[in-house]
Parts: structure tokens; sequence; C-alpha cells
């Protein structure tokens, strides 16, 4: 098992750089990177470093949009939004990975797609998420949620679920502790529940090697490295202890 994991912490540090990326796509070509990454995922009982570094590398990786298409295709939407369904039992390293992986896999149709399905939880996740205690994961939630709520269908589940009222709510709260930031994020995705669906999803149009937000994002603003690349710096100093029974 330390075998594997420093394997993983070492693929995971190579992500960090997108000259990693690019080599680490280029030698496995974007489907054998997402098979590899999510097989090693899958097959972790636990929380464990393994599954932790193995995240982190596919997260990361899915900054290119060849791995994004790859990772949706491969179900990591659906598992991304199993593990978050239970956020509490879950570091806070994995809980942000997870969640960062899951805001750029929305930023494509695919990725819509998968959460607008008739059986996804993802408002239900994401509305848990709204109240995390980390920032970075309750601006990421922000993120997929603006991604999201440009379907119709999904405004009308989030209405009916109560997600306007809990933004308002949240905005107040944000407000009354000074926190401007998240709470012009948080009216933005209230407003977008009005508002009418744009003409096309332009992230599935731009060239660029690694994804951004759209321009009108809540997270616009936010600097690329903390939206979209690691979440904590991936150091041994950052990574969570290995639950009891992990490795």
């Amino acid at each position: 098992r330390r075998g594997r994991e420093e394997g993983a912490r070492l693929m995971s540090s190579i992500a960090n750089h997108a000259a990693g990326r690019t080599y680490l796509v280029q030698g496995l070509g974007a489907e054998g990177l997402v098979s590899r990454l999510l097989g090693a995922i899958r097959g972790e009982q636990g929380d464990t470093r393994v599954r932790q570094h193995t995240l982190g590398c596919l997260q990361k990786c899915s900054l290119r949009r060849g791995v994004q298409d790859a990772a949706i295709t491969a179900g990591a939407v659906e598992w991304t939004l199993s593990i978050l369904q239970d956020a509490d039992r879950l570091s806070e390293y994995t809980t942000e990975y997870a969640t960062a992986l899951l805001l750029n896999l929305t930023l494509r149709t695919g990725g819509k797609d998968r959460c607008e399905a008739p059986h996804s939880r993802a408002l239900e996740a994401l509305m848990e998420l709204l109240e995390h205690d980390s920032p970075q994961v309750k601006q990421y939630a922000h993120g997929s949620l603006y991604s999201i709520l440009t379907r119709d269908s999904l405004k009308e589940r989030a209405k009916s679920l109560g997600l306007e009222e809990m933004l308002h709510a949240l905005a107040d709260v944000y407000r009354s502790q000074l926190n401007e930031p998240l709470g012009a994020q948080v009216d933005c995705i209230a407003q977008l529940l009005h508002q009418p669906p744009p003409p096309s999803d332009a992230s599935d149009t731009e060239e660029e090697a690694d994804a951004h937000p759209p321009r009108n994002s809540p997270l616009a603003d936010v600097p690329s490295s903390q939206v979209f690349a690691e979440g904590p710096e991936d150091h041994h100093d950052h990574i969570p202890p290995a639950p009891a029974g992990g490795g």
C-alpha cells in the first residue's frame, strides 16, 4: 500500500503544473488516464490517502477539456455526487477536491446533462454544501450551481426545494459577517433562477487548453488557481490523516 500511496502522490504532484498535466494526458490519452484514475478511486475502501491523492490528480487534470469529456462519460459526475451526499464523513481534502472536480465537469454540456438526469440528486448535494465550513467548498458549490441552473428543469426543481429562500438567507448572513464576496455570489445564483437560459454552452466552444469560469460566473473574479487547480496544496503536511482503517 505504501508504494501505491507514493505513486498516487507523485501523479498528483505532477498534475500541479500545466506541463505535468500535458505529460499525463499525452502519455495515457484522456480516456486512458481517466480510466486509470477512476478505477483506482473506485477500488479504494473508504477515504484513504491513495484515494485522496488520486482524486487530487483527476481534479487537476480535469482542467483539460478532453479529460472533462472522458470523466463525464466514465461516470465521474455520478461518483462525485454519490460521495458528496455524505460530505460530513469525508475529510476536508476529499470534499474540496471532489467539489472542485464537480465544478470543472459542470462547465460542460455533458456535465449539466448528468446533473439534469431524473435520478440525479445534484441540487440536494450542492445545497448541503452551501453551508459547509470550508470557504473553498462553498465557492465551488456556488460555481456548480451557477453552471447547472442554466437549465429550466433544474431551475424549477431548485425553486421547489427552497433554494431561492436559502440563498437569500445566506446572503443576509454573509453581509452581517461583512463577507461581501460570498454575499454577491449567492445573489448571482438567486438572480439566475429568474433569467432565461443562455443560447449555448460557451464552455463547449472555447479552445483554451485549461478551463476557466464563464465571465459572468460568480467565480469570474476569483483567481483560477483557487477555482480550478488544487484545493489545499498537495504536500505531505496538508494531507489529512487517513481515517481509521484507511491507508
